[in-house]
């Protein structure tokens, strides 16, 4: 292997930009055979840290490194705030966020004699962007195999059918719950207007009311519309904690 040359009274050979390129290809070589002894065939996944824990449906992650196409790039720490439509079906996806520092600017003198500036320092790094898992057509997933799926436990909960009020002429509705997340879809129309919408069953059920918005949610499992009665109600609007 390739060493570069030191000396004990503290002199030094010259670095040279191709000693920098051979260092950085040896690295990033030796991440990518240690990926594939452990069959990870994909080309973006997590080398190191991108730990992350849930509070509610915040999630907090730490910095990490990780593998983009043959470039190994720096996730710096953060938080993300999940939304209806990425819960309770979320996967991570590795993307690049490429900015030049605003500091970063030197003179550079041409072939031809002249000077300009160019920017010098290029901070390339990775981010996560959350997606709901129907959305994702990669097979890039970092919630895969790697220790991030820790943000994201597959815990094979399924979309579940709930019993349908008397009332009701359609009723779609359908619910899934993943750690203390509870999720709703569909939409249903009634016979008469009601303020009491449908009962969920008693595992789906918070141990205190949830006011959303246009709905509340009661310990009773009773859900209600919070603007009088209706006809028709969409439930994909409903998500709330345990």
């Amino acid at each position: 292997m390739k060493k570069l040359k030191t000396f004990a009274d503290g002199s030094y050979m010259p670095l040279w930009q191709e000693d920098l390129a051979y260092i950085q290809e040896n690295i990033i070589e030796t991440i990518v055979y240690m990926a594939k002894a452990f069959s990870i065939d994909r080309t973006k996944y997590i080398v190191s840290g991108c730990l992350a824990e849930f509070d509610g449906n915040m999630c907090y992650y730490n910095k990490g490194m990780v593998m983009y196409n043959g470039e190994l790039l720096v996730l710096k720490d953060g938080f993300r705030l999940f939304s209806l439509n990425e819960i309770p079906n979320p996967v991570a996806i590795i993307e690049l966020d490429e900015t030049f520092d605003s500091n970063g600017r030197k003179l550079f003198k041409k072939v031809d004699g002249t000077w300009e500036y160019r920017d010098t320092y290029h901070n390339r790094v990775a981010k996560i962007t959350v997606k709901n898992e129907d959305d994702v057509i990669s097979t890039d997933l970092i919630a895969d195999g790697t220790d991030l799926w820790k943000l994201f436990p597959k815990l094979n909960y399924t979309w579940g059918a709930i019993v349908a009020p008397p009332l009701s002429n359609t009723f779609t509705v359908k619910m899934k719950k993943q750690g203390d997340i509870v999720a709703m879809k569909g939409a249903a129309t009634y016979s008469e207007g009601v303020t009491s919408l449908c009962t969920v069953p008693e595992a789906f059920r918070p141990g205190e009311d949830r006011n959303l918005g246009n709905y509340t949610v009661k310990a009773t499992g009773e859900i209600r519309a919070n603007d009088g009665k209706v006809t028709s109600a969409n439930f994909d609007d409903i998500m709330y904690l345990l």
